[in-house]
């Protein structure tokens, strides 16, 4: 389990990868999904494209500083 922050066209969005399924909550993200895996993949500033969107990983953050990101936004 970790966190990303990332770029999705430009909106900074903060993510928890973790390795079950999820359903319905949109700040957790399967790492087996297509998109968990390509951040998984990424390397910190680097930028993908992802089906019509441009994904920039900008960093990894430890669960806890991911859940205190999301609580606090």
């Amino acid at each position: 389990m970790e966190g990303v922050r990332y770029l999705s066209d430009d909106r900074e969005v903060v993510k928890l990868l973790v390795s079950d399924s999820v359903n319905g909550h949109h700040t957790l993200l399967a790492a087996s999904s297509p998109l968990g895996r390509l951040l998984s993949e990424m390397s910190i500033d680097e930028t993908v494209s992802h089906g019509m969107l441009d994904i920039k990983l900008l960093e990894r953050l430890s669960p806890y500083a991911a859940v205190s990101n999301i609580a606090s936004n």
